[in-house]
């Protein structure tokens, strides 16, 4: 009996939203990033890395600032409107009370490294593309779309800078990432 057996708990559709929208993006070469990100004067800052790296810490830092807003801590969407990429928040959150579904106009991507020290430097378009496809929620299993999702994300590396960023934990990083 379903009703009573200790699988109960799992829902047999939990996540089908998600996929729902992945494919729905996929059809015009856009895709959900598993990725963190804020929004600081009408611009769009995401962060890219492993489980692990700081994504979520990093915008929880960055938002004790007024001026910053979480779009999210782990999944955005990237979006190609008007000839410019745009992020935006998902409905997918850790902590839906910090984050929203804004959409702005994305500024630089960076992708995140653990280690010692602290430094910010240029990432090749090569290298953050790469990233992005091992990282991304992209849906390889419908190879017609693919084509789309490689030019996209080509044009994404030729339009967004791309930085890697290694920080310590308890750094401001705000400024950091607005001179970048």
């Amino acid at each position: 009996d379903y009703s009573t057996s200790p699988q109960r708990a799992l829902y047999p559709l939990q996540g089908i939203d998600n996929v729902l929208f992945i494919n729905w993006l996929a059809l015009t070469g856009d895709i959900s990033l598993h990725a963190s990100g804020v929004a600081i004067d009408g611009k769009g800052y995401i962060f890219i890395g492993p489980s692990g790296s700081g994504k979520s810490t990093l915008v929880r830092s960055l938002a004790a600032d007024p001026s910053v807003s979480v779009l999210g801590e782990d999944q955005l969407f990237l979006r190609l409107h008007h000839e410019k990429f745009w992020v935006y928040g998902t409905p997918w959150h850790e902590d839906p009370n910090i984050c929203t579904p804004l959409g702005v106009p994305l500024e630089k991507v960076f992708f995140l490294e653990r280690g010692p020290g602290k430094h910010l430097k240029n990432f090749s378009a090569v290298n953050g593309i790469s990233t992005v496809l091992r990282t991304a929620f992209i849906p390889y299993y419908r190879r017609d779309l693919m084509p789309g999702i490689l030019d996209r994300l080509v044009l994404f590396g030729t339009e967004v800078p791309f930085f890697s960023l290694c920080y310590q934990l308890g750094e401001s990083m705000l400024k950091t990432i607005l001179d970048a």
